[in-house]
C-alpha cells in the first residue's frame, strides 16, 4: 500500500447482521490506522454474486479510494487485521489479498478447512482443493480464496472487468457462479479464476486471521 492510499469497506448482509460483526466494524472505524473513506452496505438474498458485483460497481463509480475491502456479515476481526492486510498489499504485486478464514468442512486431519485453495488434478481434471498446509504468518499465492474478507485494488477490478481471455461479461463483470469440469464453482472462486485469466495474482496472508461465525466461530481472531 502506498502512503496516501485510502480504503472503502463494503459488506453484504441478509437484512440483519450479528452483534459480533457490528462490534468489529465499529472498532475498525474507531481504532484502525487505515484511512477509511466510506462503508458500503448492500442487502443480498440467495443470489450473493449479484450483491458482490453491486459492491464493486458502487466502489468504482462512486468513490475514488484505491482499495476495496469486501467483508461478509458473519465475520469477526480486530482493527489490526485490516491494517495489516492493507499495509501488506501492493497495487502491482499483491492487488488481491485475502485473510485466512475457515469453513465448517473438515480436512483429512479433522480440522476445519481453510478458504485458501490450490488447483489440483484428479482423474485427469483440474479442481479446487483447500490447502491443508500453508506458511505461518506469511503471504503465499493461491489459485483461489473466499471473498468473505478480501482486499482488492481498484485497478485489479478494472482489469478483470475489461476482459479475461477472450471473454467479457458485462452483466456479471466480477462474480458469478460457474462450473469447471462438471463441478460447481462458487462466485468467489470464479472471481479468482477470472483474476488469474486477466493476469491478476491472488494471495492469502496467513498472518491475518479472522473469525467466521456459524453456529460457533471457526478459526482464530484476536480477542475483541
Amino acid at each position: 500500500m502506498k502512503k496516501n492510499d485510502r480504503l472503502v469497506i463494503g459488506y453484504i448482509h441478509p437484512d440483519f447482521v450479528r452483534a459480533e460483526f457490528m462490534r468489529s466494524m465499529l472498532l475498525t472505524q474507531k481504532k484502525s490506522k487505515t484511512p477509511i473513506d466510506a462503508i458500503l452496505s448492500i442487502k443480498s438474498g440467495p443470489l450473493i454474486a449479484s450483491a458482490r458485483n453491486d459492491i464493486c460497481s458502487m466502489f468504482l463509480n462512486e468513490h475514488q479510494a484505491d482499495w476495496l475491502l469486501m467483508v461478509d456479515s458473519d465475520m469477526v476481526w480486530v482493527p489490526e487485521a485490516v491494517d495489516k492486510l492493507v499495509q501488506t498489499a501492493s497495487e502491482r504485486s499483491l492487488p488481491v489479498l485475502g485473510a485466512l478464514c475457515f469453513t465448517e468442512l473438515l480436512d483429512d486431519n479433522g480440522d476445519n478447512q481453510s478458504t485458501a485453495y490450490e488447483l489440483v488434478v484428479r482423474n485427469g481434471q483440474a479442481q479446487f482443493a483447500a490447502y491443508q498446509k500453508y506458511p505461518d504468518n506469511d503471504v503465499f499465492p493461491v489459485a483461489g480464496t473466499g471473498a468473505a474478507f478480501l482486499l482488492v485494488h481498484r485497478d485489479a477490478l478494472i482489469k478483470i472487468a475489461s476482459g479475461w481471455g477472450d471473454n467479457k461479461d458485462t452483466i456479471w463483470p466480477w462474480f458469478r457462479e460457474s462450473t469447471m469440469n462438471g463441478r460447481r464453482v462458487g462466485e468467489d472462486l470464479s472471481f479468482c479464476l477470472r483474476a488469474r485469466s486477466a493476469g491478476v495474482p491472488v494471495n492469502v496472508h496467513t498472518g491475518v486471521r479472522v473469525g467466521h461465525i456459524k453456529s460457533h466461530m471457526l478459526g482464530m481472531s484476536e480477542v475483541l
